[in-house]
């Protein structure tokens, strides 16, 4: 009885704890705000994709001058790190020739350095909200990614909400 109480005790603790018993439990997607609340979120085959901790992991976006000095790029760069702080993965999303809501010439959308966003396979990139005063970008994204071997990644339910910062 007394072994039973100690081992029903550890596993409450290690419910507690935020762990499962198979397992570390998968991270929630954040929620698609629009306040720039500087998350970001996808779905990696499936399973939920969440950097670490967002305000260290996440390169804050900026909006910068291309080439033209009437175009403007739009950046973000999530890392996700294991419990150990060793790399896992990244997700590169940018926007080019960003000059109005909703209105991009070209994009980039690229997974762990590897599966990009092509025209061959279907992607979608939506800005939901451009707040210029107040420098926010927020909007959703999916895409299947390819690899130069033809191997596929398909990243879905991305949403992603920042302030930015002007260059």
């Amino acid at each position: 009885m007394k072994k039973t109480k100690i081992l029903l005790g550890l596993l409450i603790a290690y419910a507690l704890n935020g762990c499962s018993l198979f397992g570390e439990t998968e991270p929630d997607l954040p929620p698609p705000t629009q306040i720039g609340a500087n998350t970001i979120g996808f779905k990696v085959n499936g399973k939920n994709w969440v950097p670490k901790d967002e305000a260290k992991f996440v390169t804050r976006p900026k909006m910068g001058a291309g080439a033209n000095w009437n175009q403007f790029i739009f950046s973000i760069t999530a890392v996700q790190i294991d419990r150990d702080n060793k790399f896992q993965s990244t997700l590169d999303l940018d926007l080019y020739d960003f000059t109005s809501y909703k209105k991009y010439s070209q994009i980039s959308m690229v997974y762990n350095n590897k599966w990009s966003a092509n025209n061959k396979q279907p992607w979608q990139l939506t800005i939901s909200k451009l707040d210029t005063v107040n420098q926010i970008c927020a909007g959703t994204f999916s895409f299947v990614g390819v690899a130069a071997d033809g191997s596929t990644v398909n990243i879905t339910d991305g949403r992603f909400d920042f302030k930015y910062s002007k260059e």
